[in-house]
């Protein structure tokens, strides 16, 4: 039997591999000036006299000074004006323009970009406008690249690797959710209501999304929208309008696509003793359910467990919005670096005739064309998975879950909304309540028994986000009260995170954690490594070797 530490899983994955592609080089995640403007350097224009210099009083502070340029009213008119003046040059390069690489058509745009930004800028030193400053013409310049790149003033948002939430509404500023918990202020993305829903109405009718051209009008007024080029996985945007007093909406946006379990436990969502035993659990094909509130983590922690999947298996994913992306993961390098194809193309981590990925659809215009989870989840039992992954489970889809779980597919994995482990069997009763026709809640509960483990998430007040509770489900068994019988493995210490409590699965489960290679020994009190992980940090400076000096 291996040592408790030696249990990695089948790809290796280290606490050193990034969670996300590495910048090419020169690149720093945000808006990287091709050309310095104004003084800074030449003008790539035709020379034009230098702007006089500004004084060196301090200018008299406008209301408005403490805020960003992008925050301030009359940016989103700079925006539109360079931007329509480089769009036309566009226009007129022609097919020159069009035959370019997708490098060369960037390179030609941001240096018109910065030439008509370099004319604007002269124009208002000449009328006796303040000057901007470096930060001013950087937002400026990213405001003008969005522009022209369809997603508008979106698209600096985007570009920052540290937002996982747009929230925006009408005119005024935007908040944006940081991956730490923090909710800081952004720039507004329109300065009208009418500007605000022509930029969703083109966003919803352009290539942005991956289904054909969305309705999103009077007529029409929610719109669910996925944004394919944010990233590897993209974003997820629900707006409305009409129905709210103002255009409003929503951005969630996918990070953490290549996530793996030694990742999680870098980044203090799980520890060493969770690591191993939930490895162990996939690879023995378990049935898994992550249960928690909303925002905790749920579907970061179910692509953790997916990248634990062996390379060989066929899997299907059936989501309402498709978020894994396990069809995206590039295959790396031991450096870390994305691997190629010949061809150039990149190399994917799993064989792609061994990842089918399906999503919902909605209804288009004419009230056709929808697709269901229920559909799907019918669909996707006839592929032969070795794993099936529901993304989320909300409503009377769940019917189709409990059946995959209960018909011998060997792994099926999802989540659900729910406030414990144990409230999920609660929520499984409501949504078969909410099928058509609807179903008992006795069928949910016998159903559910087919499951293996429920693995809760929840986030602490200090916007931590951890695993706090795991229970294994008693195969085909109900309890006095008609509810099945669970043993708790991992129970929530006084901060919340869940640690060993000496309980041993069922000889059953037992037997085939074993199987695949686990110590059952991790399942002990004291086997949790939290502290240690505190102590050393979360972020892969305490490798993998956590355990190995454990009995």
């Amino acid at each position: 039997m291996s040592p408790p530490g030696s249990f990695t899983g089948h790809d290796g994955d280290s606490p050193t591999s990034p969670l996300a592609p590495p910048l090419g080089p020169g690149e720093t995640g945000g808006i990287t000036r091709a050309v310095p403007l104004a003084s800074r350097a030449p003008s790539l224009s035709a020379p034009t006299a230098a702007p006089t210099a500004a004084p060196t009083a301090a200018p008299t502070a406008a209301p408005t000074a403490a805020l960003p340029f992008g925050a301030r009213v009359g940016f989103t008119d700079a925006v539109v004006e360079v931007q329509q003046r480089v769009a036309a040059r566009l226009a007129a390069d022609g097919a020159r323009y069009a035959n370019l690489p997708s490098d060369g058509k960037r390179l030609r745009t941001q240096s018109l970009v910065y030439e008509e930004l370099e004319s604007w800028v002269g124009h208002r030193a000449q009328v006796g406008l303040s000057i901007l400053s470096d930060s001013d013409e950087d937002q400026l310049v990213a405001g003008v690249l969005a522009a022209l790149g369809g997603l508008g003033p979106l698209e600096p948002l985007l570009l920052r690797t540290d937002v996982e939430d747009i929230f925006f509404n009408s005119i005024y500023p935007t908040m944006l959710r940081l991956a730490n918990g923090e909710m800081v202020p952004g720039a507004p993305l329109a300065s009208s209501d009418a500007q605000l829903a022509q930029l969703l109405q083109s966003m919803a009718a352009s290539p942005l999304d991956d289904s054909a051209g969305r309705e999103f009008s009077v007529s029409r007024p929610l719109l669910q929208l996925r944004m394919k080029s944010v990233g590897l996985l993209g974003a997820r945007m629900s707006a409305a309008m009409d129905v709210t007093p103002h255009p409003a909406g929503t951005i969630r946006v996918h990070r953490h696509v290549e996530t793996s379990l030694p990742q999680l436990r870098d980044m203090g969502m799980i520890d060493e003793a969770l690591r191993v035993f939930l490895t162990a659990v996939v690879l023995a094909g378990g049935k898994v359910m992550v249960s928690g509130p909303t925002g905790v983590g749920k579907t970061v922690l179910l692509r953790g467990l997916c990248r634990a999947i062996p390379l060989d298996k066929m899997i299907v994913t059936v989501e309402d919005d498709r978020e894994l992306g396990l069809h995206v993961v590039p295959a790396r390098g031991p450096e870390g670096q994305v691997l190629h194809e010949p061809d150039g193309s990149i190399r994917l981590l799993r064989p792609p005739s061994l990842v089918r990925t399906y999503e919902a659809r909605p209804a288009n215009s004419e009230g056709r064309g929808r697709i269901t989870m229920g559909d799907l989840n019918r669909q996707a039992l006839r592929d032969s998975p070795d794993v099936l992954i529901v993304g989320e489970t909300r409503g009377e889809d769940v019917v189709w879950f409990l059946d995959a779980a209960s018909n011998g597919i060997a792994n099926v994995m999802g989540t659900i909304h729910s406030v414990s482990a144990r409230g999920v069997f609660d929520r499984l009763v409501q949504m078969v309540r909410m099928a058509n026709p609807p179903l008992p809640g006795d069928f949910a509960l016998m159903a559910s028994t087919a499951l293996d483990i429920i693995v809760h998430v929840k986030r602490d007040r200090f916007h931590n986000r951890f695993v706090s509770e795991v229970v294994q489900v008693v195969t085909g068994q109900l309890g006095v009260h008609g509810y099945p019988i669970t043993e708790q493995l991992f129970a929530a210490r006084p901060d919340g995170r869940a640690v060993p409590v000496g309980h041993k699965p069922t000889p059953e489960l037992a037997d085939r954690l074993t199987e695949v290679g686990f110590d059952l020994s991790w399942l002990n009190p004291g086997m949790d490594t939290w502290d240690e992980q505190g102590q050393q940090g979360q972020h892969g400076q305490h490798g993998q070797q956590h355990g190995k000096d454990r009995p």
